[in-house]
Parts: C-alpha cells; sequence; structure tokens
C-alpha cells in the first residue's frame, strides 16, 4: 500500500485504506477511503523529554537540603518529561519526608495505575511496609516483579524486609542463599544477607565457615554483627583476650548486644551464660527478651 504524506507535519501521514488498521487513528477505514494516522518519532520525543530532565534533577539535589519540598517538585516534573524510574523514585521519597507516607504511598499507587516502573513499585511498597500495609506492600512486590527489575535493587530489599518480617527462618534463609550470589544488591541489603549467613553458620556449628564470613565482612566495613560472631568463636576457642576485644568493638545498642551475645552462647553451648543475659534483657526489652526465650528451648547440636 502507498502511503502520501500531508502536510508539514513531520508526524502525520495520509494514504488510502486497503482495510482495517489498528495504527493510530485509522482503524477500521473503509477500503479506498482516505487515512490519516500519527506515527510519531517516539525515541525523539523520549530522548528530548530526558535531556530536558536533567537540569530538573540536578537542580533538586542542589536544593534538596534546604527546600526538599521544591525538590520533590523537580523530581516529579523530570519523571513525567524524562520516565525514569530512579528519578519516580527520588520523587517518592522526598513525597515521604515533605508530605509524610500516606501521601506518598496514594503517589505510588496513583502512579502504578498510569505509568507503573519497577522502582515506583519498589518505594511504594517499602512506603506501605513503613505504614504496616503489608498486604499493599505484597502487591507492589508482586506487580513490580512484572514488570522488570530495577537498577538500585530495591525490589530485592523489599522482598527481604517483607520476609523478615514473617519470622519464618526457614524462608529467610532460602532468600539471603538466593541473593547471596548477587553482586548488584543494595550496600544496606547485602550487609544483611551476609550477616545472616554468617549467624545461620554459627547457629548450625559451623565455626570454620562463620569465621571467615565474619572476618571477610570486617575487611569491607565495620559490622557490629560481625564482631559479635568473631567474639563468640574466640570464647569457645578460650581466647580471652580476643573475645573481649571483639565485644568491645561492637557498636551496638545495649539490648541488641545483649541478643547477640545470648545467641552466641547458644550457639556454643554455653547456655547458663545464656539464661543469665537473658534476665538482663528482660529488664532491657521484654519483647525482644520474650523470642530469645524460645532459642533457649530450642534442641542444641554438640559442640564442634
Amino acid at each position: 500500500m502507498a502511503r502520501v504524506k500531508a502536510g508539514i507535519s513531520p508526524i502525520v501521514f495520509c494514504g488510502y485504506s486497503d482495510g482495517p488498521r489498528t495504527k493510530g487513528g485509522a482503524a477500521g477505514a473503509e477500503p479506498g477511503r482516505a487515512a490519516c494516522y500519527v506515527e510519531a518519532p517516539v525515541f525523539v520525543l523520549r530522548w528530548m523529554g530526558r535531556l530536558l530532565a536533567v537540569p530538573l534533577v540536578w537542580a533538586g539535589e542542589l536544593i534538596g537540603w534546604v527546600a526538599p519540598a521544591a525538590a520533590g517538585s523537580l523530581y516529579t516534573i523530570a519523571w513525567w518529561l524524562g520516565g525514569d524510574g530512579q528519578v519516580a523514585g527520588m520523587a517518592l521519597a522526598s513525597a515521604s519526608k515533605t508530605q509524610g507516607d500516606v501521601a506518598a504511598l496514594a503517589m505510588a499507587i496513583g502512579w502504578m495505575q498510569r505509568r507503573p516502573r519497577p522502582e515506583i513499585a519498589a518505594m511504594g511498597g517499602l512506603t506501605a511496609l513503613q505504614l504496616g500495609r503489608i498486604e499493599i506492600a505484597q502487591q507492589m512486590l508482586e506487580a513490580g516483579r512484572q514488570i522488570g527489575t530495577d537498577r538500585d535493587g530495591l525490589l530485592e530489599l523489599l522482598e527481604w524486609l517483607l520476609v523478615t518480617a514473617t519470622g519464618d527462618g526457614k524462608a529467610v534463609q532460602e532468600l539471603a542463599g538466593r541473593l547471596e550470589m548477587r553482586r548488584d544488591l543494595p550496600p544496606v541489603l547485602a550487609r544483611q544477607v551476609l550477616t545472616t549467613q554468617l549467624w545461620e553458620a554459627i547457629q548450625h556449628q559451623r565455626f570454620d565457615e562463620a569465621r571467615q564470613r565474619a572476618e571477610h565482612l570486617l575487611m569491607i566495613e565495620d559490622v557490629p554483627q560481625a564482631e559479635m560472631a568473631l567474639w563468640a568463636l574466640d570464647k569457645r576457642e578460650g581466647d580471652v583476650v580476643g573475645a573481649e576485644m571483639h565485644l568491645r568493638q561492637a557498636r551496638l545498642e545495649p539490648s541488641h548486644k545483649l541478643s547477640f551475645q545470648i545467641l552466641g552462647n547458644i550457639s556454643i553451648g554455653f547456655l547458663e551464660e545464656a539464661r543469665a543475659l537473658l534476665a538482663q534483657l528482660r529488664k532491657l526489652d521484654p519483647d525482644r527478651a520474650a523470642s530469645m526465650q524460645a532459642m533457649l528451648s530450642w534442641p542444641q547440636e554438640p559442640a564442634r
């Protein structure tokens, strides 16, 4: 079928129809009748929008500290111009700070209905989780997975937080094993995954593996949970000086440090010390103490 360009517009084409069309406005045109439809150079418009969005993002980053609300508005405009999901995430994060989590979640839901992106699903899910809206967070995770992957790994972070919130230790370990092989996770998630795997090794008394994992983590950054793991391992081996050093270097809130001391003592077979520490924890944090109490009833493997 020959098509003849009509007018001077670079995006409007007309020609004679030889049957129904599905493109542009020519759908259902009768044979032999003139049919016009729009064939926009989408890639040109897209790149123009992205170019226009760049200075807005830069401006938002510059004024974000002094005028976060204005920065959020710039991010929103940049998102609609350029369609970058990361910029949409920045806009939602800004809205959460300036307008509140409820408003940010409503914004994310609206955007997912009109212009879905995995980054929007991730930020919306994280915001819903912050509000205790577990069902919405799960829906956002599933929607984001259907769209694709986000470059920042926020969908994985959302999945991790949802699974850990269930308290299902087996599910947490399975997810940690799957995510451990990834090299594109957000630093905060990568650290949580590696720390989980470290303490899983201690609890199952794979002590050599646990030491390697702890030392590897501490070569990368200061991880208090790794210091507590080395405290437990040195204590098991009778290295009092080393154990005290790692205990001092573990910068944790008192209740958190007591929790790891209890868990470490349970894992290396020092149950009486674990019970004594549990009494201290009960005074500081009764809820945390209750969860640790359940661990004391676990069957213990013989220390190796």
